[in-house]
Formats: C-alpha cells, structure tokens, sequence
C-alpha cells in the first residue's frame, strides 16, 4: 500500500505542472470577463476555470492522438494486482473530488446532490468518448465508475463542509427597523 501512495505522489506531479499555465490563462479570462461584462468572477469559479484546464491536459491533452486505443466495459478491471494499477484506480477517484466541490459552490443547481453527480457522470462520459474518438486514452468503463464516484465524494465534502460553517458561523438575523 505505501508503494501505491508513492506512485500517487510521483504521478501528481504531472498535473502540478500544469497549474502555472492554467492559472495564467484563467487570469485572462477572468481579465476579459471583467472588462467585457464589468463584473467580478468570484474565487470558486476562477478554481473552477483552472481546475478545467489541468484537468483536460491530465486526461486529454497530454497524450498524442491515436497513442491508445481501445475499450475495457469490465467493471474494476483496472485494479489489478499492482501498485501502478492500484494508484491508477484511485487516481480517478482523486481526480473528479474538486469537481463535486466546486461546482456546487459555482452553481446553485449543483447543490443538489443528483445534479452534481450527472453533471460529473458527463464529464467523465464526454472525456471517454473524446478519449476514444481520438484514440488518446482507453475507453474504460471503471474510468467513469470511479470519476464519477470522485464527484460524489466531492460533493460529500462540499455539503460536510457547508453543515459544518452554518454550524460553526450561524447567519446572524438582522433587526428590522420599522
């Protein structure tokens, strides 16, 4: 188990890279979205911008087209019996959490626990496809299992954290003035 931890750690490095770029071109958009519509984009939804990008350059960008190709529909046939294919597994899982987090915070609809899920169902759908099509990744049904789990364990989070700051910072009833 610790060797599958250290894969994890090694292949986090991967998408850390990718952060300088995509801050950089999430500062742009939020630039542009400012001067164009004179509003401010809020904290969440800027993360939400660079965690997108990081995101498609991990599971889309990095890999040359037609490098693989494929299809796998046997669920959990990609845990295997090795420590990589361990880290893999629940590097997928990893990788959909900041999804269910932010979306709710960006999008109201989201809150819903449902909503959120679809929508991470979706994504990791709309990725296996592209994957497929492109032939830059294999299309692998424990990929949307465990993506798709990774949403929901965000959005668990999410909503824990959000019971726990009502709980610790209760909204303070204003006095009205008659």
């Amino acid at each position: 188990m610790i060797q599958t931890w250290k894969n994890i750690i090694l292949d986090l490095q991967q998408p850390i890279s990718y952060l300088i770029p995509a801050i950089t071109v999430a500062l742009l958009i939020l630039i542009v979205y400012m001067v164009w519509k004179r509003k401010i984009i809020s904290v969440s939804s800027v993360l939400l911008i660079v965690y997108g990008q990081v995101l498609l350059q991990t599971a889309f960008f990095s890999r040359e087209p037609g490098s693989r190709s494929g299809v796998d529909l046997k669920l959990f046939s990609t845990w295997g019996y090795t420590a990589i294919s361990h880290a893999f597994f629940i590097e997928n899982i990893m990788m959909f959490i900041p999804l269910g987090v932010l979306m709710p915070v960006v999008f109201k609809k989201m809150q819903k626990m449902q909503v959120c899920v679809c929508a991470g169902f979706l994504c990791t759908c709309g990725i296996e496809c592209s994957q497929f099509i492109t032939q830059r990744g294999f299309c692998q049904l424990d990929d949307v299992v465990t993506n798709t789990f990774g949403a929901m364990a965000g959005w668990f989070i999410w909503k824990c954290g959000t019971i726990y700051s009502e709980a610790k910072f209760p909204k303070q009833k204003s006095k009205k003035l008659l």
